[in-house]
């Protein structure tokens, strides 16, 4: 905690946030002025107000395995806090979720490196369960980079790395789940093995005994090498991505590719590894294929299958992906010595493929599936097909939120399953009661990196992804922390979707754009009530009239204003959306293009920054009134990305009295960003600060926040974990202070939004990292400290401060500008009527002082 005083011009006494005025005598005042200055306070409270819902936790492919309580479990292939590497979960039966492990951080050694860690990463499949045991496998990481086979507690606890694989030999890549038979566990890798195409595998469920039963052979490419979509060819297949099924002593399996046809396989093999059998070899694409960079043909019997099978008596079921008469993939069975195949079902035709990814299941003489893709709203689809009469019955088509479905498993008369799109959902068999019963794309969204608003003791914020329906969120949050609301879900279409401006608030209405989505898909100007319920859109942007708006608006009486990036304008219209008006089209006027934030209106005049303006396309500040655009200052040419004013100011200006403060992203004399002062009428240009990427960090992004004489601001990276810091800076450009480096932990990282001020607390956001490495919303306590106050008398200056105030000693320097060197002030304090008071000559020089905490 920190308080300094300076013997400056003119003569002013320091109070919280204010400055006032001290009367001293004429001839005095002709020898020596006094002034004390408040600076940026050094220790404050630093508080994480609510932590973003973990994000990424996209791809669940693998079917969730049920415990006898109902509980599911299964696998993300990303997400997980800020390591993003893959979680094991459990949903119980009310929808609450639980982690029950995230995989750690890889360690990368160049960029052609498999990442390697103690445990895994990037589950693709799903769980095997066997009493409270979860056996499975990470398609990445481990102590190799080639992935490994793991188990687990369904508490969570005991988890044990069983075996990485090396990528040699003994494969490499597992994509699929795995089965139990007694004590060994049974799977298929997608690459490695003798041939590189991938290997079946045994290993007892302790770890030991790891065993390749088969080792797919090597390949010739019927094609070029160079080819963009290469088919090779051998006897047995290649990939093996689907899980294997056990009858007796032997597994079947199918490859996604190779084969005589390059078009994948079904196969049997001996749990001893003897006796491998060829069952089927997919189709060769029809004469009329003739691109080979086409992912798409037709045959008659399908290609490509993905998913593992299901065996019913002496009959497999399976699927492929690509191929059959329409090239969206095939239903099929065959016998389990080969014969008698025979294509059930042909996935209707389309632009895209929309077979299916995932194994089926049998139940009497119905198989249940998806499709990946297709189906009513394209987004995927579950079905049922008669074995008997080959009956196909859509039971349910996806919309865009959690799209994609992959596994299913049956209990009793219900389905569960989840989506590559982050759902685990439940639907009846005949096609009713379906529900989510969680939603990994989250309800409070993911990178808020739009400026907060206050209105009472309540923010009101943005955040640009994710949500229920993955386009974003609208959120408030109590200054304590408490009552966190999500107030509205994005849906993407004509509401709009992905809002990376900030909010304006009048009374119980909010205004703000989306940068997306809308009639015209250049995003929306809407306006909601404070609590949510009404939502309306005010405007629709197009492509003539500016789009995409990513800065915050500002409020005038009855009138926004804004900036559109998308066709480089100013804009305004009145608050119930008529009147919609362009003010100006930057784009083709010199040293004016791409305003990318918010404004602000002084006397009938717009100030604002084009980050990409300019001469020198490193941007300007620009006014703008009714006699048209004025650039006030551009900034400068870099050379080896420094110069003396900064580059690429893409954050809104603050004025106090006439002058406007700024920062720019890049620039500056060491080339990583400054703060910036420049009067109104483009006169008295000056850089405060230039940043050095150390301690006082780097890339300031947001806007800043001005309290007395003190502006407040963010940077995106640098401080002392490289995360981002708080800053504040005097604007005279001296006295600037690390109020807070970001961790990249739980109080998150990368602010790229400036900040709010309410009495003596900063809120803000920070972008990502927190727990869930979503982002967070933050508050900062500025430290007050006790008041230093100075008065003369005679030759000498009087400082005192509350006795009451222990474990401050008063320090001098003559100059603020870094490296500054501060000196205990003699003699020590003494104390009269509750008062430390010093009493020092007045020096010849300047002198500032300050009261620094032990």
């Amino acid at each position: 905690m920190r308080r300094q005083t300076a013997i400056s011009s003119p003569v002013y006494a320091l109070k919280p946030h204010e400055l006032y005025p001290v009367k001293i005598p004429k001839t005095l005042a002709l020898l020596v002025c006094i002034a004390a200055i408040r600076l940026p306070a050094q220790n404050v409270t630093f508080s994480v107000l609510h932590q973003f819902s973990w994000h990424g936790s996209y791809n669940v492919n693998g079917p969730p395995a049920q415990g006898i309580d109902g509980a599911l479990y299964g696998t993300t292939y990303t997400g997980g806090g800020t390591n993003a590497y893959g979680t094991i979960f459990k949903v119980d039966t009310n929808g609450n979720l639980t982690i029950l492990y995230t995989f750690t951080p890889l360690q990368f050694f160049s960029t052609f490196d498999n990442g390697i860690n103690s445990d895994g990463a990037y589950p693709l499949a799903g769980l095997t369960l066997s009493s409270n045991t979860l056996y499975g496998t990470a398609s990445g990481g481990g102590t190799n980079g080639e992935g490994t086979v793991f188990s687990i507690n369904t508490d969570g606890s005991d988890f044990t790395n069983l075996y990485s694989f090396t990528g040699g030999s003994d494969g490499g890549k597992p994509s699929a789940g795995l089965i139990l038979a007694e004590n060994t566990l049974y799977g298929t890798t997608e690459f490695g093995g003798l041939g590189s195409n991938g290997i079946v595998f045994a290993l007892n469920s302790d770890g030991t005994e790891f065993r390749t039963l088969h080792s797919f052979s090597p390949g010739s490419n019927i094609f070029s090498t160079l080819s963009a979509n290469p088919m090779y060819t051998n006897s047995d297949g290649a990939y093996p991505i689907g899980e294997l099924v056990l009858s007796g002593n032997t597994l079947y399996g199918t490859t996604s590719g190779g084969g005589t046809n390059s078009t994948g396989t079904v196969f049997a093999v001996n749990t001893g590894g003897k006796g491998f059998v060829n069952l089927h070899t997919f189709g060769y694409p029809s004469p009329e294929f003739t691109n080979r960079f086409s992912p798409y043909f037709t045959n008659g019997d399908g290609a490509k299958p993905s998913a593992g099978l299901i065996l019913a008596g002496d009959t497999l079921y399976g699927t492929t992906y690509k191929g059959g008469t329409n090239a969206n993939g095939t239903v099929y069975s065959v016998n389990t010595d080969g014969t008698d195949f025979s294509t059930l079902f042909t996935f209707a035709p389309g632009g895209a493929v929309y077979g299916s990814q995932a194994s089926l299941i049998l139940s009497g003489n119905t198989l249940y599936g998806t499709q990946t893709a297709g189906g009513t709203n394209g987004w995927g689809l579950i079905f049922a097909l008669n074995t008997q009469t080959v009956d196909f019955t859509p039971l349910y088509s996806f919309n865009g939120a959690g799209a994609n479905p992959g596994g299913m498993i049956l209990s009793g008369t219900a389905l569960y399953g989840t989506t590559q799109g982050g759902l685990v959902y439940h639907i009846n068999v005949n096609g009713s009661g379906y529900s989510v019963i969680y939603n990994f794309q989250n309800s409070d969204g993911v990178l808020p990196v739009a400026p907060l608003v206050l209105s009472g003791n309540t923010l009101y914020g943005t955040a640009a992804g994710s949500g229920a329906n993955g386009n974003g969120t609208v959120f408030s949050v109590v200054t304590d922390g408490s009552d966190f609301t999500t107030l509205y879900d994005f849906g993407g279409g004509l509401d709009g979707g992905f809002p990376e401006g900030g909010l304006v608030v009048s009374g119980d209405t909010l205004y703000g754009t989306t940068t997306e989505g809308g009639s015209n898909n250049y995003g929306t100007l809407f306006s909601m009530s404070t609590d949510g319920a009404d939502f309306s859109v005010l405007h629709n942007f197009t492509a003539t009239n500016g789009g995409s708006p990513q800065g915050p608006l500002l409020l005038s009486g009855s009138t926004l204003y804004g900036t559109a990036q998308n066709g480089a304008t100013v804009f305004a219209t009145s608050t119930n959306g008529s009147g919609f008006t362009n003010l100006s089209r930057f784009m083709g006027s010199p040293g004016s293009s791409s305003p990318f934030d918010g404004l602000i209106l002084a006397g009938g005049t717009l100030y604002g920054t084009a980050e990409r303006a300019g001469d020198s396309a490193n941007g300007t500040v620009f006014a703008l009134n009714s006699a048209g655009i004025t650039n006030l200052h551009t900034f400068t040419t870099l050379f080896d990305q420094t110069n003396t004013d900064g580059a690429f100011p893409e954050a809104g200006l603050i004025l106090s009295g006439n002058t406007l403060y700024g920062t720019t992203s890049e620039g500056g004399t060491n080339g990583y960003g400054t703060v910036f002062a420049v009067n109104t009428n483009g006169s008295g240009f000056t850089t405060l600060y230039s940043f050095a990427d150390g301690d006082d960090g780097a890339d300031p992004a947001g806007g800043l926040v001005l309290s007395g004489n003190t502006l407040y601001g963010t940077t995106q990276v640098g401080g002392s974990f490289d995360y981002g810091t708080v800053f504040g800076l005097n604007t005279d450009g001296t006295g600037f202070n690390t109020l807070y480096s970001f961790t990249g932990g739980i109080d998150g990282s990368d602010p790229q939004a400036g900040l709010v001020l309410f009495g003596n607390v900063l809120y803000g956001t920070a972008s990502q990292g927190g727990e869930n490495g979503s982002g967070t919303v933050f508050s900062l306590t500025l430290a007050q400290g006790p008041p230093l106050d100075i008065s003369l008398s005679g030759a000498n200056v009087i400082l005192t401060w509350p006795a009451n105030a222990s474990g401050y000693n008063l320090e001098s320097t003559t100059n603020l500008t870094p490296p500054t060197v501060w000196s205990a002030v003699s003699p020590r304090p003494t104390v009269v009527d509750g008062q430390y008071i010093v009493t020092n000559a007045i020096a010849g020089t300047q002198q500032f002082f300050r009261l620094n905490s032990n």
